[in-house]
């Protein structure tokens, strides 16, 4: 069974079609690169994938208990706080009742050690590359079957570009 399923996708934004009549099929293990100019509907594509956009018209279908997340490309100007809280954000909001609050500590921990992140450092101080990172870490910290990202490396230092090639290659999702 798929993970995700495109069928016949278009969406225009009152204009002339960004994606016209796209379909394709996300197997669970597969790694993709979706290349394309400016403006050609690459991360129109991956909102549509996460919920936060609709398509005018198509389909797209999510397996069953898959979770999808997002890096974005751009760091949201109006995040402020800790750094672990900022993380935590990243847990689905469902499994607060189901999960134990110390499974869900647990977890932020384990992604901030692995990312080699401050938790209580202050967000809104960091550089861009150390607040991609952590964005990155809150993408990462539900263990997402399908991590969608974004121009990835942008404002990333090399010892995290590296850090996410090497998390890539081993991510079974």
């Amino acid at each position: 069974m798929p993970l995700v399923s495109i069928q016949e996708v278009h969406i225009g934004y009152r204009g002339p079609e960004l994606l016209e009549g796209v379909s394709c099929q996300i197997e669970p293990g597969e790694k993709i690169g979706l290349l394309g100019r400016n403006g050609a509907g690459k991360t129109t594509l991956m909102r549509m994938l996460c919920g936060d956009v609709e398509p005018d018209s198509g389909a797209i279908k999510i397996a069953p208990g898959a979770k999808v997340s997002l890096l974005p490309q751009d760091v949201p100007q109006h995040l402020h706080g800790r750094v672990a809280d900022i993380v935590a954000a990243g847990l689905p909001a469902e499994q607060a009742d189901s999960d134990p609050a110390w499974q869900r500590q647990r977890s932020v921990e384990q992604i901030l050690s692995r990312m080699n992140l401050d938790g209580d450092a202050p967000f809104e101080l960091h550089s861009s590359g150390m607040k991609r990172r952590v964005l990155l870490a809150q993408a990462l910290v539900s263990e997402p079957n399908l991590v969608l990202l974004d121009e990835p490396t942008n404002r990333l230092d090399i010892d995290a570009t590296d850090w996410m090639e090497s998390f890539l290659k081993r991510y079974r999702g």
